[in-house]
């Protein structure tokens, strides 16, 4: 594998100095495009590290996309980043290129259910955040979607019993998500007061 990786790099780098860039970008060669593509996301990994969300940031992303259309995990990082600047029609589409090339991507599916609840569309929320459970079970967001989902249809019982499933996996932020408005009518219920009192009796 290192052999391959130093034939691949020295024909980038021949590549690279005998012909310009508009040149390559035409040639048909699958290795250089491969190569290329992860080398700027990787840079627009970083960009973003560095910089935050910034729009030259997101360009590099596209360009290591039009090196390579298949990568799916440049199509997850350019739907994370529309994500978190609020464009949930991009960020689906780009998520739902990542789960296209991988399917087994779960963390797409996450955010999928993330997006659909910020827009009401609870059972498609729903149907995303058991997915997730079902294939990540570990992990205490599935049951924290699912737990603010019933919050908001005001099912009180399955709420609570959701969100001690995520406090059993390592959900802290208690606090933090009762001042959010859909659990607001329910965090001076017993039930939510007792898991509370459980988190804060719980060991650091």
């Amino acid at each position: 594998m290192g052999d391959l990786r130093t034939h691949v790099n020295r024909l980038v780098l021949f590549l690279t100095l005998s012909f310009p860039a508009s040149v390559l970008a035409t040639v048909p060669y699958p290795a250089y495009d491969a190569y290329q593509a992860q080398i700027y996301e990787r840079h627009a990994i970083e960009c973003m590290t560095r910089l935050g969300l910034q729009p030259s940031c997101v360009r590099l992303l596209e360009t290591a996309l039009e090196f390579n259309p298949n990568r799916a995990s440049s199509h997850f990082a350019l739907g994370t980043f529309y994500l978190r600047t609020g464009d949930a029609s991009r960020a689906l589409a780009e998520l739902s290129s990542a789960l296209r090339l991988q399917p087994d991507m779960q963390e797409a599916v996450l955010f999928q259910g993330d997006i659909h609840a910020s827009q009401g569309k609870l059972s498609r929320a729903e149907e995303k955040y058991r997915q997730y459970v079902s294939a990540v079970p570990a992990d205490p967001r599935g049951y924290l979607g699912l737990a603010s989902l019933a919050a908001q249809r005001g099912d009180e019982g399955s709420a609570v019993a959701l969100l001690q499933h995520a406090m059993d996996r390592g959900f802290t932020d208690l606090k933090v998500l009762l001042a959010q408005p859909a659990w607001k009518r329910l965090k001076d219920r017993p039930a939510v007061r007792l898991l509370l009192q459980s988190e804060h009796a719980s060991p650091p």
